[in-house]
């Protein structure tokens, strides 16, 4: 509602801009909203974030001396969290070079269909060119003949 408002009103829209924080961007239709867009999260992102999470939250409580473990597992969670962090990151990595190269598929098929089109269009215009040549030298024709 507040938003449908602002596209009559200037001065609330600047209003809101130093307000709120937020910057109210206008549309091709002069339509004000603001560009807030939900992130989607994979799993392998939670992942990486919960083990760094993790390994924060230890270090914290071993700083503040909650933590009392024994040498042998003193760098044992740490490793585990890190490595954990470090597989997450790779299989984001992975899931990102995946979607990277299916749209590279997809914009190499689109180019070669664009290939074809353009083809097809040289070719019309090639036929025109020669309708055109032909015109040209009936006017010619025509010209000589009446005078």
């Amino acid at each position: 509602m507040l938003l449908k408002n602002l596209r009559h009103n200037r001065k609330i829209t600047s209003c809101i801009r130093k307000l709120s924080g937020f910057v109210v961007e206008k549309d091709i239709n002069g339509n004000y909203f603001l560009p807030i867009m939900p992130r989607k999260i994979s799993f392998w992102q939670w992942v990486f974030y919960i083990s760094w999470s993790v390994l924060g939250i230890w270090i914290l409580l071993k700083i503040a001396g909650i933590i009392k473990t024994p040498y042998w597992l003193e760098f044992g969670l740490p490793a585990a969290s890190a490595f954990i962090a470090i597989l997450g990151l790779y299989q984001n990595l992975l899931e990102q070079i995946t979607k990277l190269s299916v749209g590279f598929a997809t914009l190499t098929a689109r180019f070669d269909h664009l290939h074809d089109n353009v083809k097809s269009i040289n070719t019309k215009t090639d036929v025109l060119d020669a309708k055109v040549n032909h015109l040209d030298l009936d006017v010619e024709f025509i010209k000589k003949n009446k005078c």
